[in-house]
């Protein structure tokens, strides 16, 4: 009867673990596939019904800049829409944001991990500058 209970156990625990899975990675596929969905003159509504939320919001003059982020493996992607008078104008291609963890291995104490993370966040914001020189291409 113990034995039966463990078996079920580990069952319930696999299934578990397996519907979870599925969702996370799910979500993650389905984002990365919706983003190339958008393109230039879509509407405010139009990219919140697609994509939901975007992770950050910010607004620079008349335009407001919406950035999204999806994962695949282990690396972290973001994917830029401006808007301007509710209408994307432009969007910037999938960029790879760099994974402070693999410095981790590298760094000889948590101050040089952290210093080094901190070069790396701030090269990395510096990329998002007006996109009138950038292409729509993904």
């Amino acid at each position: 009867m113990i034995i039966l209970s463990m078996n079920m156990s580990k069952i319930t625990i696999s299934l578990l673990v397996l519907i979870f899975s599925s969702v996370i990675f799910g979500c993650a596929t389905s984002l990365k596939q919706d983003l190339q969905k958008i393109d230039t003159g879509m509407d405010k509504s139009d990219v919140l019904n697609l994509l939901g939320s975007p992770w950050i919001t910010r607004r620079v003059k008349t335009q407001d800049h919406w950035i999204y982020r999806f994962y695949e493996a282990d690396q972290e992607y973001r994917k830029q829409f401006v808007f301007e008078y509710g209408k994307v104008v432009k969007m910037s291609g999938a960029k790879p944001f760099p994974n402070p963890e693999v410095k981790l291995k590298d760094a000889g104490n948590i101050e040089e991990f952290r210093d080094a993370a901190k070069m790396k966040q701030k090269k990395y914001n510096s990329g998002f500058k007006p996109m009138d020189d950038q292409s729509n291409d993904d």
